[in-house]
């Protein structure tokens, strides 16, 4: 299944955007002059002629099938990129491959830390995201904190498979999984101070896997994963899926 659903679409807003629609599967939003745009499942005929009033646009996590109908209908510039997927039925982490993982969760277990469904103020969102802006966003990292702030600040996560994780007054760690359909689920953000606590990624997407599962999920779209990303998400049982970004005119 795609990265882009109703509630995952959100990630990809920021302070600039602005004139948001959603259009039944179809998500229309502005950044200064360019627009924007995603769709949920396959593009219909509807969708096409909405576009044609919309065009030039950008668009994010295309699928094949989608492209090839795109170009139908469009002059299209594209660009490959690979979404990971992971299975989630299985949390046990046995054997050698999951080593490393078992090894991270051992350690943030003994760490104390505070499991909670929301923040308790928005402004320790706003302090965890400023430090891994600071710290954090590298040549593997790009710097979505804007966007995530964003994103909670207008309760966005409210609906969601949330988790806050406290070390004492800090929050240091936090993700959100939308609900499942058929299963199937988007991790439509998170981020983690790992370099305070060793393992602290994976003890926290572990720990909201959890609570995706009891949710009735059995497979999480990661989205784009580049570089070191990809062998991160990978360290869990997962696959990955072609999608594609670009513009249409």
């Amino acid at each position: 299944m795609n990265y882009i659903n109703k509630q995952s679409f959100k990630c990809l807003l920021g302070p600039r955007s602005k004139e948001i629609n959603i259009l039944n599967n179809l998500f229309l939003w502005k950044v200064g002059d360019k627009n924007h745009f995603v769709v949920e499942n396959n593009i219909t005929l509807e969708n096409i002629e909405i576009l044609k009033e919309y065009c030039p646009s950008n668009f994010h996590y295309m699928t094949e099938a989608n492209l090839l109908v795109l170009k139908q209908h469009f002059k299209v510039h594209k660009t490959r990129g690979n979404s990971v997927v992971l299975d989630i039925t299985d949390l046990s982490f046995r054997g050698t491959k999951h080593s490393s993982v078992r090894h991270c969760l051992n350690r943030c277990n003994k760490e104390g830390f505070v499991l909670e469904s929301n923040y308790r103020n928005f402004s320790d969102v706003k302090k965890c995201i400023e430090e891994w802006s600071d710290l954090y966003t590298s040549s593997y990292f790009r710097d979505n904190s804007g966007k995530n702030a964003y994103f909670y600040k207008n309760n966005f996560h409210e609906g969601l498979i949330s988790l806050f994780v406290y070390n004492e007054d800090d929050l240091v760690a936090f993700g959100s999984l939308s609900q499942p359909i058929s299963g199937y689920s988007s991790y439509v953000l998170g981020k983690a101070l790992f370099k305070r606590h060793y393992g602290l990624s994976e003890f926290a997407d572990v720990e909201l896997y959890k609570l995706g599962k009891d949710s009735g999920i059995e497979y999480v779209n990661m989205g784009a994963a580049t570089k070191g990303l990809i062998h991160y998400k990978m360290k869990f049982n997962g696959y990955t899926e072609t999608h594609f970004d670009g513009n249409i005119s």
